[in-house]
């Protein structure tokens, strides 16, 4: 079974309001929440034995620039279309042992 704590999203301050960066987070949280239920896994909110706390963090988030995908050339190589990172840990829910760990960064 897995607890998971509420995503944490690192948007530069301006980039999105309070509300829309909570709704980001939320949609996230239930994804993550879904995809664990259809591994045949079970979502919880207690600690316990068999039980991991996944968290995650998406970083490094930065806008498309439309003017950059005009280009055929910018498109082909991804430029200008913006990205993100995402920083994830799954430790043990008793001992806070570290299960599996994650950092990975589309641009």
């Amino acid at each position: 079974a897995f607890i998971i704590d509420p995503i944490e999203l690192r948007v530069p301050p301006g980039r999105l309001k309070p509300e829309e960066t909570a709704e980001v987070a939320r949609h996230f949280l239930t994804s993550a929440e879904r995809t664990v239920r259809a591994q045949g896994l079970r979502v919880t909110s207690a600690p316990g034995a068999g039980v991991a706390r996944m968290q995650v963090a998406l970083t490094g988030i930065a806008e498309s620039a439309w003017w950059a995908k005009v280009h055929p050339l910018s498109r082909a190589t991804g430029a200008g279309t913006g990205g993100a990172a995402i920083e994830a840990e799954i430790v043990d829910s008793v001992t806070g042992e570290q299960l599996a760990a994650v950092v990975e960064s589309v641009s």
